[in-house]
């Protein structure tokens, strides 16, 4: 019975063992890969005295590490806290004390900025270290190489302790407003929500889906999630330029893409390419934060024509009461699938006062 996080990572090993699941540049790896390393990650967080329940912050870019650190830290029956990696040092220390982080997985380049940080957290106790060609200097807390933890021997398997109801991540807000609030959501929340989203978009083991948005972001995180929950490829990319995202449409042949109202303006600008570039391949798109402007709503349908059904199918699934002119805003994606502003509105228990650092798991 899959009723855990990693869960979905598991079943889709075993049914898709060298299909190809997580791409990021020129790293291709197939489930069976991503497992074994998820597996000996977890293993290894284990050894350094990560308990269920325990909160691990994952402070890295867009990349292969990110995406086995979450799975992994699930599967040590622990809670990921991913953390957007444009925070400053200041937030990400704000977050660690307020969920009282045990455990850090980062790059060695960002551990210099977080130096002073790292020495006012006295719940921390170990940091895993992606090497990066930065020096590691001398952490103030024990210091593992994610990649020695990704590679460890042939070990028993960790048993589950977790049970569904369990926290499995906290997602802090943005902080735009104040200081960040952590979010917290179960394992049921999450794979509820990867099954809500893979039924209305009707995504398969035959999606490619481009990951632009951070894990950080609910939306960025349920695209992972229902990636690997129906055994489909997800393509992790970061970009500085429109016409990237449009370039990275047509090689790596995709046919998923969830954003916000400001990437669909950059790919609405004629210097994007988008209306030149035929894309067969891309089935449907969402947006979600906010509603699209009108004109921008214009032209993603002037160029994406073949895109268009299932785009409208996913509006009219989460909002089929609200009429034409609500379903041609735009406005929708998980945070309207799942309940207005409100993320992972089947939280078994309603919201409280309580600071996301005083509930465990």
């Amino acid at each position: 019975m899959n009723y855990l996080i990693h869960h979905m990572l598991r079943a889709s090993a075993h049914r898709f063992p060298e299909k190809e699941a997580l791409v990021h540049r020129d790293r291709r790896l197939t489930y069976g890969e991503v497992w074994r390393r998820v597996e000996s990650l977890a293993q290894g967080l284990t050894r350094l005295g990560l308990n269920r329940g325990d909160r691990v912050g994952i402070f890295l870019d867009a990349s292969v590490a990110q995406t086995l650190s979450i799975f992994a830290i699930s599967r040590a029956s622990g809670v990921f806290v991913p953390i957007n990696s444009l925070l400053f040092p200041e937030q990400v220390g704000h977050i660690a004390r307020d969920c009282r982080m045990k455990g850090l997985i980062t790059a060695a380049s960002k551990l210099g900025a977080l130096g002073a940080v790292l020495k006012d957290l006295p719940a921390l106790e170990f940091l895993v270290v992606l090497a990066d060609g930065e020096s590691l200097g001398a952490p103030s807390v024990p210091a593992e190489d994610f990649e020695e933890l990704c590679r460890l021997p042939g070990l028993p398997a960790l048993p589950d302790h977790a049970i569904d109801k369990d926290l499995a991540a906290i997602l802090y807000t943005s902080g735009s407003t104040g200081k960040p609030k952590g979010v917290m959501l179960s394992h049921s929340n999450v794979t509820a929500g990867a099954s809500i989203v893979s039924d209305y978009l009707e995504i398969s083991d035959r999606e490619r889906i481009l990951a632009l948005l951070p894990f950080s972001f609910d939306a960025g995180l349920n695209q992972v999630m229902t990636a690997f929950q129906q055994g489909a490829t997800i393509i992790l990319m970061t970009f500085v330029f429109a016409r990237e995202i449009v370039q990275a449409l047509l090689s790596e042949r995709i046919t998923g893409l969830a954003g916000v109202p400001t990437l669909w303006s950059l790919l609405a600008q004629p210097s994007s390419s988008l209306a030149r570039q035929p894309l067969p391949d891309l089935r449907y798109i969402t947006n979600t934060g906010g509603a699209m402007p009108q004109p921008v709503l214009g032209a993603l349908r002037e160029a994406l024509p073949t895109s268009r059904p299932g785009y409208q199918r996913a509006w009219q699934a989460v909002c089929p009461r609200r009429g034409r002119r609500a379903r041609a805003s735009g406005s929708h994606g998980l945070a309207g699938l799942l309940g207005g502003s409100r993320p992972y509105r089947s939280r078994p228990a309603p919201p409280s006062s309580t600071p996301a650092g005083d509930r465990r798991g």
